[in-house]
């Protein structure tokens, strides 16, 4: 982490210089003043498998952050203070776990073509909906504690999907697709106005 001199008190930046671990395959920075990351950040870890950024206290990420992270499966920013999440997250062809729970997010990109997602923790956040198109290989799709007054009819389409939490939400009822989830083994609807 670097702290400008001139910086506000607690503000801290991830180092450019971390870029130039062409070998890395984990980056972790956990429970720090973390605000914000250089944009050119992961272009030069070609190998990093795992970005984990929790309990920090991110604001925004840089909207290419993820333009050229093709080898990324495992993105943990949960915990910190992001309202968006940046457009090329959608560029992230392996991506399998994503965790976003905990931060102030109110909308989210267009998901489903992350043809290998199959964790989704939105968790906490301010979500009034969720994106229309989602991944059709979730299987543990975390939603709890948001503002969802319905879900998405594509959530049918997510015929592996095993885990859903819906608890704690305004939903007034569930989707008639959500009887086409036959690998449902979990449903999480604990406080909700809906009925399940």
């Amino acid at each position: 982490l670097v702290r400008e001199p001139d910086a506000p008190e607690g503000y801290a930046h991830a180092d450019e210089r971390v870029g130039g671990l062409s070998a890395l395959a984990t980056l972790e920075i956990t429970s720090t003043p973390l605000c914000t990351l250089p944009a050119a950040l992961l272009g030069g870890l070609p190998q990093l498998r795992e970005l984990r950024l929790p309990r920090n206290a991110l604001l925004a990420l840089p909207p290419a952050l993820f333009a050229t992270a093709d080898s990324l499966q495992v993105l943990d920013l949960s915990h910190n203070q992001l309202r968006t999440l940046p457009p090329s997250l959608v560029r992230l062809p392996r991506l399998e776990v994503l965790h976003a729970a905990s931060n102030e997010l109110c909308s989210l990109p267009e998901l489903g073509c992350l043809a290998g997602l199959k964790t989704l923790n939105l968790t906490a956040n301010r979500l009034a909906a969720l994106p229309e198109g989602l991944p059709t290989t979730l299987s543990v799709l975390h939603a709890a504690d948001n503002q969802l007054t319905a879900l998405p009819a594509s959530l049918g389409l997510c015929a592996v999907l095993s885990e859903l939490d819906i608890s704690q939400n305004a939903l007034a009822a569930l989707p008639p697709e959500i009887a086409d989830c036959a690998k449902l083994k979990t449903l999480k609807c604990v406080s909700t106005a809906t009925v399940c």
